[in-house]
């Protein structure tokens, strides 16, 4: 399923036209994720790509993410990918609370190239849908940083205020894909 992501009001990108996400299970019981932004690309900040690592504060520059929750639980899981292969995860008591690193038995596959007027972040997530009972609600955001420094906040959904993907309206995505919640 293809989803197109909205920018943030109140950070409205310079370089970027548009940014979505293509998310299906895989055979593995994962998720495979595509991320494309499309835009003037030679005036947007991507990390080189490096050996993938686990890295924390990724959100700080461009960064492509996904967040899992089971309806009516409060505690969530967050993911946060890099162009350069890092990643990082995450899990919440609550909305915001209880934070600790989750353990993944497999590091995501990140890979990344530039096609035309898009740049595409590959990532291949093992054994993401093992942990729930397949009803999920699934938020999909991004963070695009360009050259110049300015920061676009992207989600398939946004509250009202400042940016916040991790605001329940934000996870507007319900697995198995039926519909994205208005």
């Amino acid at each position: 399923m293809f989803v197109p992501l909205i920018s943030h009001p109140q950070s409205p990108p310079e370089a970027v036209r548009s940014v979505g996400v293509e998310v299906k299970p895989d055979e593995r019981g994962g998720l495979a994720l595509r991320y494309e932004v499309k835009g003037n690309i030679d005036q947007l900040a991507f990390a080189a790509a490096t050996a993938p690592e686990r890295q924390h504060r990724l959100w700080q520059h461009s960064c492509f993410e996904i967040f899992l929750k089971v309806p009516g639980e409060e505690g969530y899981q967050e993911y946060n990918f890099s162009s350069s292969g890092a990643w990082a995860a995450y899990g919440f008591t609550g909305r915001r609370a209880g934070m600790h690193d989750l353990d993944r038995p497999h590091a995501p596959e990140i890979t990344s190239h530039i096609d035309g007027d898009c740049f595409i972040v590959d990532v291949k997530l093992s054994d993401t849908l093992m942990s729930y009972d397949l009803n999920m609600l699934i938020g999909l955001s991004t963070i695009i940083e360009e050259k110049s420094g300015t920061l676009s906040y992207w989600a398939i959904a946004h509250p009202d205020g400042p940016a916040d993907f991790h605001h329940p309206d934000c996870f507007a995505l319900s697995y198995p894909f039926e519909d994205i919640a208005p």
